[in-house]
């Protein structure tokens, strides 16, 4: 949304735009950090040929080139579509600036579901970028044909700090006696990762996992995630365990409201493909 309302400012300066911003949004629907792959970078450049001194204001991150796979007793490293994680918050940060310096209006509210029709009236475009958990999505989606997919998987976020230099993707899958388990991370700075868990709702259910937060499971998960020759050290976000789910919508857009982003499809995101597909709507549309 704030990509949208950037360029569309940008190149279209006479347009008055206004972002209703709700604070202390779950991290469920936008996590804690992205993966920006060339597509991203292209499209960031066209808004600002500086984008990545801008964004990377302190420490540059590392750029992905491998892709480490590994399980209990196996590890294999291959190439990786080259790309670049970034924090969520220094990514709103620079988008947030970005707007703001071409006279993109900010207003700090949480918009309601019944509150839809009357900006609909007001306004002569309404984008809806709201997440996966869209208010917009629910309102009309019987107009956009909306579906969401529940699967029986719980996960979390966490973060990791290592010693020794790590600049390559990881997902790793580790069988024990709860099931599987399985880590996805990419590379926040040389020493600092993001890190996904998931399992199924049966391994979190069970044994040494059995009503464990993810913050009392850290000491299990570093165990066996270390197992195969790695140091795994989580640290907690103080985030729950979340149900994982995608959208997808039949239609795009009711009237003069359209979905923006995982409020209209959303991956798997082991994929790194949401903010590429976020970015791709936005331009195209503006």
């Amino acid at each position: 949304g704030l990509y949208f309302a950037a360029y569309l400012k940008t190149f279209k300066p006479d347009c008055e735009i206004t972002v209703f911003e709700a604070q202390h949004e779950s991290m469920n629907a936008f996590g804690l950090g992205y993966t920006l792959q060339k597509l991203d970078s292209i499209l960031l450049e066209r808004l600002d040929t500086e984008f990545y001194q801008h964004l990377f204001c302190e420490e540059a991150t590392p750029i992905i080139t491998q892709a480490l796979f590994k399980t209990n007793f196996q590890s294999r490293t291959l190439p990786f579509s080259e790309g670049f994680s970034v924090a969520r918050h220094d990514l709103i940060r620079y988008l947030k600036d970005r707007a703001t310096f071409t006279g993109v209006k900010f207003v700090n509210k949480k918009i309601l579901p019944a509150e839809l029709p009357s900006l609909q009236h007001e306004y002569d475009l309404v984008i809806a970028a709201d997440g996966i958990s869209s208010i917009a999505r629910k309102q009309f989606k019987t107009e956009l044909k909306t579906k969401e997919h529940k699967a029986k998987l719980k996960f979390s976020w966490f973060t990791n700090e290592t010693k020794e230099q790590r600049t390559e993707a990881c997902f790793y899958a580790f069988n024990s006696e709860e099931g599987v388990t399985l880590l996805t991370s990419y590379p926040l700075t040389k020493h600092k990762q993001v890190v996904v868990i998931e399992m199924t709702d049966k391994c979190l259910a069970s044994g040494d996992l059995r009503g464990k937060t993810p913050t009392q499971a850290i000491p299990y998960l570093n165990k066996l995630l270390s197992e195969n020759g790695d140091e795994i050290n989580l640290i907690p976000t103080n985030l729950p365990w979340y149900t994982f789910k995608m959208n997808t919508a039949g239609k795009l857009y009711s009237d003069n409201l359209a979905l923006i982003g995982d409020a209209a499809y959303s991956f798997h995101y082991s994929a790194g493909q949401g903010v590429t597909t976020s970015f791709s709507m936005a331009y195209t549309l503006a």
